[in-house]
């Protein structure tokens, strides 16, 4: 082994986006777990104001009203 190995995790540059994929919530179509990751989501944003937030959804016309959430089909 090398003296001094490669981080395994690199800082981002500055001026680099922060982006979040959340995972799950919306499987069944449960208005609980939605609720859940709408307040994770939300969470999210309060704490990181800049960064990118991605869902990954099964019904992706649900999340029409929240911006600034970026949604993927799944």
């Amino acid at each position: 082994m090398s003296p001094n190995p490669k981080p395994l995790v690199r800082k981002a540059p500055a001026n680099a986006t922060e982006r979040i994929l959340v995972l799950g919530g919306d499987i069944d179509g449960n208005l609980g777990d939605r609720a859940i990751l709408l307040a994770t989501c939300r969470e999210l944003r309060a704490i990181c104001p800049d960064a990118e937030i991605a869902v990954v959804s099964g019904q992706p016309e649900r999340w029409a009203s929240e911006p600034g959430l970026r949604v993927l089909p799944r």
